[in-house]
């Protein structure tokens, strides 16, 4: 038999699901990079192309839709921007990541305070600001507390 006639093994499937969560993770930080350099365009695309990761794994799935969504709300598609963020709250409330749950609900605030909506950008902001500190995560405690300042003002 052939290696090309070879069926992949369980080991290979879980060898290749790793390689795409890591190519995913790496991938959704260089979204993070370009949303921070104001690239909103280049980050959308990327969020267009990016692996998820395995269906199971609510991670990457969390982590996409934040990133889409903060890209999307800087090119004029709040409706979009808005409903993404708030599906990725929902996927990551359920989960006992608090780091996960207070990014989503970091990235909804953002999402919303570009869409004009800063009572509802606070309250997310609050709710990130609150998972955080559980979390003793005091750099982006700070961030959260930073922004509900920014949108309250």
């Amino acid at each position: 038999m052939s290696e090309s006639d070879r069926r992949p093994t369980m080991q290979d499937l879980i060898r290749w699901s790793e390689a795409l969560a890591g190519i995913a993770k790496t991938g959704l930080g260089f979204t993070q990079s370009l949303y921070e350099q104001e690239r909103f365009e280049e980050a959308e695309r990327l969020t267009e192309v990016l692996p998820v990761g395995a269906a199971d794994w609510v991670a990457p799935h969390v982590l996409w839709r934040g990133a889409r969504a903060r890209a999307l709300s800087r090119l004029g598609r709040p409706g979009e921007a808005v409903a993404l963020a708030a599906e990725a709250v929902a996927m990551a409330e359920p989960t006992d990541g608090l780091n996960l749950r207070a990014g989503a609900f970091l990235n909804q605030a953002n999402v919303l305070g570009a869409c004009g909506r800063d009572d509802q950008a606070a309250r997310s902001a609050v709710s990130a600001l609150e998972l955080y500190e559980r979390k003793g995560n005091l750099v982006m405690a700070d961030r959260a507390r930073l922004f509900a300042a920014s949108v309250t003002a």
